[in-house]
């Protein structure tokens, strides 16, 4: 996410309420606002004629452009940050909302991953925009049981499964052949030995036991070494980090029209690796973040704004989930929505995993 450099507006209480009054019709609509529709829903009955000197300001202020003579005014990236940043606190999420993430989550108590890939469906079906979930790293798993299969011709099965309930497979060749029990027994070494590490630790702690004179002469401990080097190797291939679901959502929306705009934007969406960086900002990030437009460091991703936040095992953040979408979108609701998600998903990882 691009360091942003926001101007200060002083805007007295009327102009705000006409800039909110805006920016909510226009989300709704997706029509330019006229100063007759903002007169007849201002509760002080402020006419027209007011209404639009106050519009020419905030058009002056950067808040508003017209995007054609004769037209309303339309919200610009400026009023839309000025909008999110107003909101001090996600607001609670609808009780119809709220009734349908509870029935999505009854039934959600196996692995992970199907958590996670249900998730990203519940997301777009409620918002109708993209939902995206980023799956953990697997540098921030924490070990808490493997078991190896021996497989033909010296191939070896490894299941990891980490104490957030991920479970991960590899499949790796050794230099020659193991029994069964011999992959039995290292499997039972690295979970006592590794349980609760991460990755990273574990490779390290293999470092340190490959210099150890004992490695020379303990058969457990050399199979144990070069077992390990092959399933923990930091080389291995991830699985697809990112899920996404709803993205036939932004089809037909009017910002999209261009279709230059949207090869570009799809373009994005295939190069998964843009979408990790991007999610990937947010990990770091207390609660909701909302990223507005040029906001993005993706070019692609600049008619697009993104709500996210992480989601954790305990106190451990593992990933990112949000929601994509035009810069006109809902974006209280959306707010909303993936606060109350990333902790039904963080509750749910925590008590699965028990």
């Amino acid at each position: 996410m691009k360091d942003r450099l926001l101007p200060s507006f002083d805007l007295d209480p009327r102009s705000r309420q006409v800039l909110q009054s805006i920016i909510e019709q226009y989300i709704s609509s997706g029509e330019p606002v006229g100063s007759r529709t903002v007169a007849k829903s201002h509760p002080e009955g402020v006419s027209a004629a007011t209404i639009r000197n106050i519009m020419a300001d905030l058009e002056e202020m950067g808040l508003l452009m017209q995007p054609h003579t004769s037209a309303g005014r339309v919200p610009t990236e400026l009023a839309y940050r000025n909008y999110v940043d107003g909101l001090t606190a996600c607001h609670d999420l609808a009780l119809p909302d709220r009734r349908h993430v509870q029935d999505v989550f009854r039934d959600l108590h196996g692995d992970m991953d199907r958590v996670l890939d249900e998730v990203s469906r519940c997301l777009s079906l409620l918002s109708h925009q993209v939902g995206v979930v980023l799956r953990p790293a697997v540098e921030r798993t924490q070990l808490k049981h493997i078991e190896f299969v021996a497989l033909e011709g010296r191939r070896v099965l490894s299941v990891l499964v980490s104490r957030s309930g991920a479970v991960s497979h590899r499949v790796f060749l050794l230099d020659d052949d193991v029994k069964q029990e011999d992959l039995d027994r290292v499997g039972r070494y690295l979970t006592e030995e590794f349980s609760g590490c991460t990755l990273v630790e574990i490779r390290a702690r293999l470092l340190e036991l490959m210099a150890e004179e004992k490695a020379l002469y303990d058969k457990l401990l050399a199979r144990v070494i070069e077992v390990g080097r092959q399933t923990f190797k930091e080389d291995a291939a991830e699985p697809d980090r990112v899920l996404m679901g709803g993205t036939f959502h932004l089809v037909g929306q009017p910002e999209f029209s261009d279709s230059e705009r949207m090869r570009e934007l799809f373009s994005a969406f295939e190069e998964k690796g843009r979408l990790v960086k991007i999610l990937n900002c947010c990990l770091d990030e207390d609660g909701v973040t909302v990223i507005i437009g040029s906001e993005h460091t993706d070019p692609a991703m600049k008619d697009t704004s993104l709500v996210a936040s992480p989601y954790r095992y305990k106190d451990r953040v593992l990933g990112t989930l949000g929601i994509i979408g035009p810069t006109r979108m809902e974006y209280a609701r959306n707010m909303a929505m993936v606060e109350h998600i990333a902790r039904m998903v963080s509750e749910t990882i925590t008590e699965t995993a028990k």
